[in-house]
């Protein structure tokens, strides 16, 4: 999670910061495998779901190391609530371009 200090950071700067954030292995168990980064943001709750999947998309190529970037398969938002009051998570997938999940 050290790596993600500096977008953290970054986030916090340009005035839209995380609530929480989390590093999940893509596949449990394999930790030499992909990660999604997986957060959480009151500012992203009114907002698209795109103009917050690209803010911290371009946050973190822009603060996030290759060596690590390389790893992180997705970024999921989880959100409070969809139109019928269930939670849903949004998420990008990087290696094969933009995926939507409602859950």
């Amino acid at each position: 999670m050290k790596a993600l200090k500096p977008f953290r950071a970054k986030c916090k700067e340009l005035g839209r910061s995380l609530d929480s954030i989390n590093l999940v292995e893509a596949y449990p168990g394999d930790s030499s495998s992909s990660y999604v980064v997986e957060v959480e943001a009151e500012w992203a709750q009114g907002n698209s779901s795109w103009f917050a999947i690209d803010f911290l998309v371009d946050v973190l190529f822009d603060t996030v190391p290759y060596e690590m970037r390389k790893l992180v398969f997705a970024i999921k938002v989880l959100r409070d609530e969809s139109c019928d009051g269930s939670k849903f998570e949004e998420t990008k997938v990087f290696s094969t371009g933009p995926l939507l999940i409602h859950q």
